[in-house]
């Protein structure tokens, strides 16, 4: 099988962000990495190889603009390019953050506003007291720097 007829054949019409294929010889050689945009890798893709019964010499990933990639399934020494795309989230896993969580105009940070602490930070060591790391807090005009009139 031609290595970039192949590869051709695969992507079809998807647009390809990257490629990266590792080219195994023979066992225990070292590989010939492959790898950059469809317009670089597509000229030292011109080659033979056996896909059939036997190891798998080509390994590797494509990426597309859209989210999506390909790599490479094996089986029993056949090896061919697969398809693969993200799956959409279940309705379940899709929540709205809680009301009394904001994220600050000032440094960024998750604040829970009920008590002033952080929620999450940088370095993870947690509630720390908001206004002691930026000086803004949420009033009811919502967020102002401390001193700043409030109204």
């Amino acid at each position: 099988m031609n290595a970039k007829k192949e590869l051709l054949n695969h992507i079809a019409d998807r647009e390809v962000k990257y490629v990266q294929i590792n080219h195994e010889l023979n066992w225990g050689d070292s590989n010939i990495k492959i790898e950059g945009t469809l317009e670089e890798v597509l000229p030292r893709l011109d080659f033979d190889y056996d896909m059939g019964y036997g190891r798998q010499e080509l390994l590797g990933t494509i990426w597309y603009n859209d989210g999506s990639w390909s790599d490479r399934g094996g089986y029993d020494g056949s090896e061919w390019w697969q398809y693969q795309k993200c799956p959409p989230l279940p309705e379940e896993a899709i929540k709205e953050a809680p009301k009394n969580i904001k994220k600050c105009e000032g440094c960024g940070r998750l604040v829970n506003l009920d008590n002033g602490m952080v929620v999450a930070t940088d370095n993870s060591y947690g509630a720390l007291v908001h206004s002691s790391i930026c000086n803004y807090v949420y009033g009811r005009r919502g967020w102002r720097q401390l001193g700043a009139y409030d109204g």
